[in-house]
C-alpha cells in the first residue's frame, strides 16, 4: 500500500506545477509533480522556486533532497544549493571511480557541506585485508579476496 497520501499545498511556477502531499495523520510530507517534465533547470534557477524552498526549510525540521544521479543530470548540483548538507549514495559495481569522484568534486563546489558517501547494494564484502566480517543477510570468514559464507549459512557443520 502506497499509504493515504492527500495534497495539501500547490506550487506553480510558469509552466511548472509542483503539489505537496500528506501521508495520512503522519508528520511526513512529500513534495512531487503530477506531470512529467523532461527539462527543470528553468524551474531550479526560478526565484519562485527559490521562495518556495526557503518556505519549505523555515516549515519543516528537516527536508531531504532526492536527486537523479549526478553524473547523468545536473539537477543535484542545482537543488544542493537549497540543502545543508549533501551525500553521495553510490552503487556498487555501477559507479565508476571517475564518477564518483567528479561528482564528490561537484558537490563540494556547491553551497551545502559535503558529508560523505553510502555504498548502496553492495554484494560482496571488500576489506583490505583477511578477516571476519559480515554483509547483508551473510557471515563468514574473507581471505585471499574471497568471500565464503559460514558453513551453518550453507546447511553444512562447522569444522573446529
Amino acid at each position: 500500500s502506497t499509504g493515504n497520501w492527500k495534497d495539501v499545498r500547490e506550487f506553480q511556477a510558469g509552466d511548472y506545477q509542483l503539489r505537496l502531499a500528506k501521508l495520512g495523520d503522519s508528520k511526513l510530507f512529500a513534495l512531487y509533480a503530477p506531470k512529467h517534465t523532461r527539462d527543470l533547470a528553468d524551474l531550479l534557477q526560478n526565484e519562485i522556486f527559490a521562495d518556495f524552498m526557503a518556505q519549505l526549510q523555515k516549515t519543516f525540521a528537516c527536508v531531504l533532497i532526492d536527486t537523479p544521479p549526478l553524473s547523468l543530470f545536473s539537477d543535484a548540483e542545482q537543488l544542493a544549493k537549497f540543502a545543508c548538507a549533501s551525500i553521495l549514495v553510490v552503487r556498487q559495481g555501477v559507479s565508476s571511480a571517475p564518477a564518483i569522484n567528479d561528482s564528490i568534486d561537484a558537490l563540494r563546489k556547491t553551497q551545502s557541506s559535503f558529508m560523505g558517501i553510502v555504498l548502496n547494494d553492495t554484494t560482496t564484502w571488500v576489506p583490505t585485508r583477511g578477516g571476519y566480517g559480515y554483509g547483508y543477510g551473510e557471515r563468514g570468514h574473507h581471505d585471499k579476496g574471497e568471500w565464503r559464507a559460514a558453513a551453518s549459512d550453507r546447511g553444512e557443520k562447522e569444522q573446529s
